[in-house]
């Protein structure tokens, strides 16, 4: 009986032992195991935008239902100002374009992520987050100015996007895991001194990638950690 209950525990922990490597496994690839939750509405308006009113004085944007491919957010609602894109608003749906208005300060979980058909999205300077996934499998998203009021780039952002080439504004001071991971197009991304830390593998997957930055800053010693072509400014 003894030996049949250590045997049993054993295969437990076994079990158990493969979930958790196939997970972080996973993970680390920057792969899509979780799906976006998206916020129910309060209200949609006739152009198929859905809110929900955060503290009767802010409104966060939560979907978008509406057939118009080049889409611009409004920046308020009767009255009360966007202040958010949320959760996988604009999730797998087949906008061209987006211009983000001035209201907005942060850009959601997932917000844009598999939007295949973007090609364009406009940021206003006074974003301060993009959080993780926002812009993830967008493939043919291939430029993207970021604000300068930004300072922290998300988990996975734009992993496997189409982007060539990015630079990090001044006011950013810290890039997430796998941020750029596997942007098999970029080519040149540049970094400034104002960047301190880094997550793990945030420009891994593409070898043909230049990372431009300052010499002597954190960017250099982490190009030179992962083994990534770097040029000094």
């Amino acid at each position: 009986m003894k030996k049949l209950i250590i045997s049993i525990l054993t295969v437990c922990l076994c079990l158990t032992s493969v979930f958790v490597l196939t997970s972080c496994e996973e993970e680390q690839k920057g792969s899509r195991v979780d799906t976006a939750t998206v916020t129910e509405p309060d209200v949609v308006d006739d152009d198929g935008f859905g809110y929900i009113i955060v503290d009767s004085k802010t409104v966060m944007l939560t979907q978008y239902t509406g057939s118009a491919e080049d889409v611009s957010v409004p920046s308020e609602y009767e009255g009360m100002p966007v202040t958010e894109i949320g959760e996988g608003a604009f999730r797998s749906t087949k906008v061209t374009s987006v211009t983000v208005p001035n209201s907005v300060t942060s850009i959601g979980v997932r917000a844009f992520s598999n939007c295949q058909k973007l090609t364009s999205v406009i940021l206003p300077d006074g974003i301060k987050t993009i959080e993780q996934n926002a812009f993830d499998y967008c493939s043919n998203l291939k430029t993207i100015k970021l604000p300068n009021t930004l300072e922290t780039i998300g988990m996975y952002c734009f992993t496997v996007s189409g982007l060539e080439s990015i630079e990090i504004p001044e006011s950013v001071t810290y890039i997430d895991h796998y941020a750029f991971y596997q942007c098999l197009n970029l080519e040149t991304a540049i970094v400034p001194a104002t960047v301190k830390e880094f997550g793990q593998n945030v420009f891994s997957g593409n070898d043909k990638l230049t990372i431009t930055g300052p010499s002597g800053s954190a960017i250099e010693d982490y190009a030179k950690e992962y083994e990534l072509n770097f040029t000094a400014e």
